[in-house]
This record gives C-alpha cells, structure tokens and sequence, in this order.
C-alpha cells in the first residue's frame, strides 16, 4: 500500500486542493486526522476534514488525534 503527505498547495482552499490531488493522483482512499472540535470552536475555525468528508467521491477515513 502507498501513502502520500504533502503541502501540495499552500494557496486557496485546502479541502479543494486535498481533492484535486487525490482526483489526479488516482488515489482510492483519503485518510485524514481531525482535532475532534465541537460546536462553536469547529464552526468558528472551519473544518478541512469535515468538508473534504462531505464534498469527496472517495471514500474517507477520519482518524482522532491522540491526546
């Protein structure tokens, strides 16, 4: 199994530039960590993998950070 982690794109959304990566590079799956915000900090800061999980074709796999 390959894996990829990089700053592909540092300007605009990062959501969009996460699925334009993954679209191009042919990827099956996107794992991705979330800092397990709630209420008014997530809606607040936003939420890359939140809209990622939402607007993705690919399957997604949100996995909690460790405390």
């Amino acid at each position: 199994m390959d894996s990829c982690s990089r700053n592909h794109d540092r300007d605009g959304n990062p959501y969009q530039a996460i699925l334009s990566y993954s679209t191009a590079n042919d990827i099956d799956l996107v794992v991705m960590r979330t800092h397990g915000r709630t209420g008014i900090p997530r809606d607040l800061l936003g939420s890359v993998t939140e809209n990622v999980i939402r607007t993705s074709a690919l399957p997604v796999l949100s996995v909690r950070e460790a405390k």
